[in-house]
């Protein structure tokens, strides 16, 4: 909750109590927590006037005149944004993934416009408790726009002046019938009332340009904070520098920071098979720009091939960030920088948890070789647009269509808003499309939950408990090899191949003999699962579980692979293959996280 206002250059602040322009106060603006607001870009703005026209039947003003507009995200079931001109919330902007976008008016915007549409006539015995806090009352209400249906956001008036504005439970046609048909009860829910309020300004001819300056201040101390971090971390580590470039902002900036401070950064891009059309030249543009050596992984179509193991991935299930993402870039790093990387990467702390508990400097288990570094940590996503635009970056063009964050062009954790302008824009997302539908006949689940976005959980919120959503015995019947049901045709030889990672391996009639610890353990493969015996310890078990789990569902992410110190591990198509001559047996590849392990429970193969 940094953003405050000056109203002498009409323009938000971050932070100064002082506008870095005038010298004028500057006034804390009140919204919604968390409150890590971003810039609107012309594409939101048009929608913010769309919506006022289509709901209301006015206009309001030239996207020009609201001066620079802030969005501030806000919990939901989806998408919602508080609208913030002249530093007051007037308006938020809410999707439906079942009705689309709508807009919920604040009295600021209510008290602008003379309604053409969605108004509702109060009679003036319910002036004074809507002034003291009460609901509109069936007989209160004398007349009101026949179009209205029910849960639509309305405007209540009363002799031509706005009392307030609510979300109506009726119908319009209801509603008109109520004195004749003795309607009782609440017809209009208050969300807010307009006593005490101003009409929101739409006279603000301020830009972006103005908004910059007024923060150059804050700016100026951001980036030399931001240099000094950058320059501190590489003299104290001692490694090779890179920047892990993903095409957004966030390491846009990052990029420019540790680009400023003379450390002569390497950039690396891991394409995962997912990205926006465009990105990889936006890439290679930037580089150039820098006059940087760029350095380009690839996941190929892991992607693909790894979604028949795991099904659809989620919020709650993220395999794919580690077979197309951090694997990847295991296998980069091991490549290019074998003695370990300094890489530099665009996070923040607002972005998750997880990400404010890591700290500036961090290790990920999944990215063997790499120190991870993050010179923006405690930035707000505010302050990272005004120094985009204070230094002129060139920022990918995507996020003019509306698209607040730049990545595998599927992600489960878009809002599906997000999800359907990309769908509009970019024909490949037919190919997703059509898997889900496919699958989700396969499992036999509900129609809402491809419509409504629901393959983006396995855990459903409460929010979206009232839809269907996966069945997880169909779910598991579907993908239940292994700790759900029967395992495949298992290739013994793999899997013996596997077990030389633990000792010598010797075949017998019904399976495997491992030795192990001082001990010779039979492995008999059964229809589903493992016999060992004599009954192994618990770690001794796990590993030999782990293996065969590994050996079945290897999916080539690459961590393993980045992390044999003997190079006894290669990555072969979308498959690890050992070489047994040269495994020393030092055990770090079972140590290594893999997304086979992680995504799904080892424990009742071995019964």
């Amino acid at each position: 909750m940094h953003l405050r206002w000056c109203d002498s250059c009409g323009v938000p602040v971050v932070k100064l109590r002082e506008c870095g322009t005038c010298g004028s106060g500057t006034r804390a603006v009140e919204y919604t927590p968390p409150g890590d607001v971003r810039p609107a870009f012309p594409v939101d703005v048009e929608l913010f006037l769309e919506l006022i026209g289509s709901s209301f039947g006015v206009s309001l003003c030239e996207p020009e005149k609201l001066g620079p507009v802030v969005l501030n995200s806000v919990p939901s079931a989806d998408r919602m944004d508080e609208v913030i001109v002249n530093g007051v919330v007037v308006a938020a902007i809410r999707y439906d993934p079942e009705k689309g976008y709508s807009i919920l008016p604040r009295p600021e915007l209510a008290l602008a416009i003379e309604p053409k549409r969605r108004w509702v006539i109060a009679d003036q015995g319910a002036v004074g408790p809507i002034a003291g806090g009460a609901n509109l009352l069936a007989p209160g209400v004398t007349s009101a726009d026949p179009d209205i249906m029910p849960d639509d956001d309305v405007i209540i008036l009363s002799d031509g002046k706005v009392l307030g504005v609510g979300r109506s439970r009726f119908s319009g046609e209801d509603l008109n019938r109520a004195q004749q048909d003795g309607l009782r009860g609440m017809a209009i829910k208050i969300r807010w009332k307009t006593e005490d309020r101003e009409p929101m300004g739409t006279d603000n001819e301020a830009t972006w340009e103005d908004a910059v300056a007024a923060n150059i201040p804050h700016l100026e101390e951001r980036l030399d904070k931001g240099m000094r971090f950058a320059v501190e971390v590489a003299e104290r580590k001692g490694l090779p520098v890179a920047v892990s470039f993903s095409g957004g902002k966030d390491s846009l900036v990052t990029l420019d920071i540790v680009a400023q401070a003379g450390l002569d950064p390497t950039m690396m891009f891991l394409d995962t098979g997912l990205e926006l059309p465009g990105t990889l030249e936006y890439v290679e543009k930037v580089a150039a720009r820098y006059g940087l050596p760029l350095i380009v992984g690839n996941a190929y179509d892991a992607f693909w091939k790894a979604l028949e193991h795991f099904g659809p991935p989620a919020k709650d299930f993220r395999w794919c960030c580690k077979t197309n993402k951090l694997g990847p870039t295991s296998l980069v790093i091991r490549e290019h920088f074998p003695d370990g990387v300094l890489s530099f990467i665009g996070q923040r702390q607002y972005e998750s948890q997880q990400r404010k508990s890591s700290g500036p400097v961090w290790r990920n288990p999944w990215v063997i070789g790499q120190t991870g570094a993050s010179p923006i940590q405690g930035w707000t996503s505010f302050e990272v647009w005004l120094y985009i635009f204070w230094k002129d970056l060139p920022f990918n063009p995507w996020y003019e269509q509306g698209l607040d964050r730049i990545g595998c062009w599927l992600c489960p954790a878009s809002d599906v808003a997000e999800l359907e302008r990309v769908k509009e824009v970019f024909p490949g997302f037919s190919r997703w499309s059509a898997h889900l539908t496919e699958y989700a006949d396969e499992i036999g689940t509900s129609a809402d939950w491809l419509e409504n976005g629901l393959w983006r959980w396995r855990k459903r919120p409460g929010h979206v408990e009232e839809h269907g959503g996966l069945d997880i015995e169909r779910y598991r019947e579907r993908h239940g090899k292994g700790p759900y049901g029967p395992l495949p045709d298992l290739d013994r030889e793999r899997y013996a191949g596997m077990l030389s990672m633990l000792g010598a391996v010797d075949p017998e009639e019904t399976g495997l003999v491992l030795g192990y610890d001082g001990t010779e353990y039979h492995i008999r493969m059964t229809e589903g699962g493992i016999d060992i015996d004599p009954e192994p310890p618990g770690h001794v078990a796990r590993d030999i579980g782990h293996l065969l789990l590994r050996s079945a569902y290897c999916v080539g992410c690459g961590v393993c692979v980045a992390a044999c110190p003997s190079a006894a591990l290669e990555k072969v198509e979308n498959l690890m293959e050992i070489d047994s001559e040269r495994c020393s047996q030092c055990g770090r590849c079972l140590d290594a996280p893999c997304p086979v392990i992680e995504y799904r429970p080892w424990s009742n193969v071995y019964r």
